[in-house]
């Protein structure tokens, strides 16, 4: 249950901010998740609260807060499942379907920033000149 109260924290980071997200759970990630894959459903709307010793100094929510959060069962091509957690709670406005190839399209950005972090080492650059920058 840890997990998903530290999960509730970064979405509320991220909703306080007024955007939106999507992002993958590890199937293992807790006992929710767990519960969500093994009910079958496609989809479920969940409300999640931060946890009793989670700080919130100078958040703008306290503990008595909540957040909906939309979890989605994608089933890959092999067959594998892969469970997304969304803010898009409107299962009307937003279908199903969307989040699959959502979720195709966010991998070209993964790989693009593995390839900048781990195969061009990019952070380890430094330098303060504008040659160094560019």
């Amino acid at each position: 249950m840890t997990e998903v109260l530290h999960l509730s924290i970064l979405c509320m980071n991220i909703k306080e901010r007024q955007l939106d997200f999507v992002m993958r759970m590890r199937l293992d990630f807790s006992g929710v998740v767990k519960d969500f894959v093994a009910g079958g459903q496609l989809s479920q709307v969940l409300t999640i609260h931060p946890g009793e010793n989670t700080n919130l100094k100078e958040k703008k929510y306290d503990k008595t807060s909540s957040l909906m959060v939309r979890l989605l069962r994608i089933v890959l091509p092999g067959g594998e499942i892969e469970v997304l957690a969304s803010s898009l709670e409107d299962e009307n406005q937003y279908k199903h379907e969307i989040f699959k190839e959502l979720y195709f399209e966010s991998w070209k950005i993964k790989t693009y920033y593995d390839e900048l972090k781990n195969k061009l080492k990019i952070e380890e650059f430094s330098g303060y000149s504008n040659q160094s920058i560019l």
